[in-house]
């Protein structure tokens, strides 16, 4: 059985990596001035629904992306700690 302890760490592991990856794609995405707002949910089009996966990894500016990290990243670990294996 997993101790206390390790199920704590291994709360932090994914959600510290999702964040990372978010961050990564929007440095990326200002650093190459690269456009990935056509992955967001566009309405009434079948190119849209890919949004429905990838529109939680793009943000709009900095502010946005800071506002977003604390809670995503509360929340994905309550998530990863209470989830029962």
């Amino acid at each position: 059985m997993i101790s206390e302890k390790n199920k704590l760490i291994n709360s932090f592991i994914i959600p510290a990596v999702v964040i990372v990856v978010i961050w990564i794609i929007h440095f990326i995405s200002v650093f190459f001035n690269i456009d990935f707002h056509q992955l967001g949910i566009l309405p009434l089009k079948i190119k849209g629904l890919y949004g429905i996966i990838f529109s939680p990894l793009i943000h709009d500016d900095w502010s946005h992306l800071y506002a977003n990290t604390a809670p995503l990243f509360i929340l994905l670990s309550a998530l990863f700690y209470f989830i029962k294996k």
